[in-house]
């Protein structure tokens, strides 16, 4: 049922066939259009993470791509295709991505994050050091023996 005065449900079924109509004509063109403009992973995921909410230097940590010079050209062009919509924000604007590329069977690819050293608990340090005098060497009689100093954590 349609609620809106200004648009009668004929008028409503025929605007729904049409729409149905052109998405399935266009299907394919959008589908090769995104595969030749996110040719590489670095685009992929920009575009994949442009939803009108994450500044151009957050790309740096998810793509990547640390100028913000460079995203905004990637946005400018990707509107001009008609494959983003630009949200206007305090400062500027953002992209928002119009399609998902999931649903063209495009693959997005995974955000690896390098990780920290992982640091060796108090009780690892002491594990270790326990084993590293167990494999020291043995001191004979009358020789010398350089001493080790370990510090503690």
């Amino acid at each position: 049922m349609n609620n809106n005065p200004k648009i009668n449900d004929e008028t409503l079924e025929v605007l729904q066939e049409i729409l149905k109509w052109t998405k399935v004509a266009s299907i394919q063109k959008t589908k090769e259009v995104l595969e030749t403009e996110l040719s590489t992973k670095e685009k992929k995921l920009v575009y994949h993470h442009s939803d009108g909410n994450k500044k151009t230097r957050d790309f740096g940590e998810i793509a990547g791509i640390s100028r913000a010079n460079t995203i905004s050209d990637l946005w400018k062009q990707w509107k001009a295709l008609g494959i983003v919509e630009m949200v206007s924000v305090r400062g500027g604007e953002r992209a928002k991505r119009s399609f998902n590329l999931k649903d063209f069977g495009i693959e997005v690819p995974i955000i690896i994050k390098t990780s920290e050293p992982k640091k060796e608990t108090t009780q690892e340090v002491k594990e270790n050091q326990a084993e590293q005098l167990n494999n020291a060497p043995e001191v004979q009689d009358g020789q010398e023996f350089p001493t080790r100093s370990f510090k503690e954590a």
